[in-house]
């Protein structure tokens, strides 16, 4: 079963959730993904994107990045890819940035052309290392070395 939910409802397979911590980083959104990433499933995750920019629109929220977690996904093929590639062009119309986590490694059997869809989004490895990111501003490369001083697998 592939799908979105909220966090707090595991049972859901796609979720979203403002901030993983509770409030610490309020302007910060998770979007997580769950089972098979096709088309249809990316579908499902730009309309709950669109829902939140609706809400920022309407000054009703205030969320300045967008982290979509792939790490629960079983499989991610074209389609979704071609779909999901649409998702930093309609938050950037708003000033919202998004972000992927948890793909990092798992896309070696796309075909190129989709590696270089998702090679436009800017990528971390886990939902931690974009928190850190977040909170810091820094790079991706600067994230690692950070993580791997602290002594966190990267």
């Amino acid at each position: 079963m592939s799908g979105i939910a909220v966090k707090a409802s595991s049972d859901r397979p796609v979720t979203s959730a403002f901030d993983p911590d509770g409030s610490t980083h309020p302007r910060l959104w998770f979007i997580y993904v769950a089972g098979r990433l096709d088309a249809g499933l990316a579908v499902r995750v730009l309309r709950l994107l669109d829902a939140q920019l609706e809400l920022i629109q309407a000054g009703l929220a205030d969320k300045t990045h967008v982290v979509i977690d792939l790490a629960a996904t079983t499989t991610i093929d074209a389609g979704g890819v071609a779909t999901l590639r649409h998702a930093p062009f309609e938050a950037a119309r708003l000033g919202v940035t998004v972000w992927l986590s948890g793909v990092t490694g798992r896309t070696d059997r796309l075909p190129t052309r989709s590696r270089s869809m998702l090679d436009r989004i800017r990528m971390f490895p886990d939902e931690e290392a974009a928190v850190l990111a977040y909170t810091t501003g820094t790079t991706t490369a600067d994230v690692a070395g950070r993580r791997a001083g602290r002594g966190v697998a990267t």
